[in-house]
């Protein structure tokens, strides 16, 4: 997969996760404070604040960053800029991509698989 591939991807996750079609991993406790599970953890998460009474979801608005998850998925700093464009072109010009994902029961991330664009286009060509 080159590079362009994983910014796309690591995009479409931000872009998921900012706009709540898809959560971090993890659990809440009796006292409902969030927690991630250990595949969601990267370097980032240690200097976040531990969920507390007054802030329990510190570590999942922390989880739902840019920054976490090009930690997770260990992507390099200067390609950042890369994956921001990307978001701010989404969020200028594609909107309805958003619309048919939820029309249609699936995420951003899944409208870009093989078999999704297959059977996007066909519906756009009425067979």
């Amino acid at each position: 997969m080159s590079q362009k591939e994983i910014n796309l991807l690591i995009a479409l996750e931000f872009l998921n996760l900012q706009k709540r079609n898809k959560h971090p991993n993890g659990y809440f406790d009796a006292a409902k404070r969030w927690y991630p599970d250990e595949s969601e953890k990267c370097q980032e998460c240690e200097s976040i604040r531990e969920p507390s009474y007054r802030f329990p979801n510190s570590k999942m608005v922390h989880c739902r960053t840019l920054k976490h998850i090009m930690s997770k998925y260990n992507v390099k700093s200067e390609n950042g800029k890369f994956i921001k464009r990307i978001c701010k072109e989404y969020k200028e010009k594609v909107p309805e991509l958003e619309v048919i994902a939820k029309g249609i029961g699936l995420t951003l991330a899944d409208l870009f698989k093989p078999k999704s664009i297959q059977f996007i286009k066909k519906l756009a060509s009425g067979e």
